[in-house]
């Protein structure tokens, strides 16, 4: 399974695309309050899961166990 190194999409009114190739944010399909969900980010050496705001423009991958 592959995830490429995508970054993110600023919630700010300009939409800018951060981390791009340096790291990746992905959806996760659990939410953790109305207005927050799980998400996962990683760059060349780490993974972390996190609760973070559904404003964010973070990638979503389908995985199958």
């Amino acid at each position: 399974m592959e995830f490429p190194a995508v970054g993110y999409r600023s919630t700010g009114s300009a939409g800018t695309l951060g981390y791009y190739g340096a790291g990746g944010y992905y959806w996760s399909s659990v939410q953790s309050s109305s207005s927050n969900a799980h998400s996962m980010y990683f760059n060349s050496s780490s993974v972390f899961m996190y609760a973070n705001n559904k404003q964010y423009g973070f990638s979503v991958r389908c995985v199958r166990q």
